[in-house]
């Protein structure tokens, strides 16, 4: 098995998450699948190519980049941050990540 197979958890989480009917469990179980989404994230953006330092428009060329990523970001790897939003935002275990999970607590706040 690959190390950082955030693939094989996601699937483990899905087949727990279909398994349970108590909203608190379904809500961690999310939490958990958003962190390995997250970890996804990170795999693609260390895997994208770096601009230069030494060329001449490095940054208005890192500016575009940081935001492509930010969109990728917002578009792709958000899924279970969003259902854990739209679907479970009034339980005791999301109000709990909002204030353990400083990150989770501002995708919450904003629209």
């Amino acid at each position: 098995m690959e190390p950082d197979n955030f693939n094989l958890a996601i699937n483990y989480y899905q087949k727990a998450l279909n398994l349970t009917t108590d909203k608190e469990q379904k809500a961690r179980i999310l939490f958990q699948m958003a962190s390995a989404e997250q970890g996804k994230y990170y795999q693609y953006e260390a895997q994208q190519p770096g601009i230069p330092y030494d060329d001449k428009d490095w940054e208005k060329k890192q500016e575009t980049s940081d935001a492509n990523l930010a969109a990728t970001k917002n578009q792709k790897y958000r899924t279970y941050f969003t259902q854990l939003k739209n679907g479970y935002a009034d339980t005791e275990t999301a109000r709990h990540l909002m204030g353990s999970c400083s990150y989770f607590g501002y995708f919450m706040k904003r629209k």
